[in-house]
């Protein structure tokens, strides 16, 4: 099964190549405020948010729709101001530099599931047994 990187890890380098005399218009996958500034301060010139609309709809009509951009609006704001910027110009301008891509992530250790995490009693008995080779 071919793997495609998703969109949003795109933007940068589509936005290089066409320069900015082209709108990048980014639709599909968003479902959170925090999704649109990330396709801003990467390159977007503007989200579709159409899922969010027919979710909206879907829900509670006119009023679904009104609450649904509403959240989103809302998210997007809390998203820029945890990022530092007030305006999405500044947003798209500082973008790159605040945007943490997976690629430029640590790798976090692998923790076990519950289930093969050792239990108390284990961890108890392996430090006994530690205690005891190190004496």
């Amino acid at each position: 099964v071919p793997v495609r990187a998703p969109t949003v890890d795109l933007l940068p380098e589509i936005r290089a190549a066409v320069g900015s005399d082209v709108e990048i218009v980014v639709d599909g996958g968003v479902m959170r405020g925090t999704d649109i500034a990330k396709a801003l301060a990467l390159g977007a010139d503007s989200v579709g948010v159409g899922k969010a609309f027919l979710y909206g709809l879907a829900a509670g009509g006119r009023p679904g729709v009104k609450r649904a951009i509403d959240m989103l609006e809302v998210e997007l704001e809390r998203a820029m101001g945890l990022l530092g910027t007030r305006t999405v110009a500044d947003l798209k301008e500082r973008g790159p530099e605040l945007i943490r891509r997976r690629a430029n992530m640590p790798q976090l250790p692998h923790i076990p599931p519950r289930s093969m995490a050792p239990t108390h009693a284990e961890l108890v008995a392996s430090a006994r047994t530690q205690e005891r080779h190190s004496v």
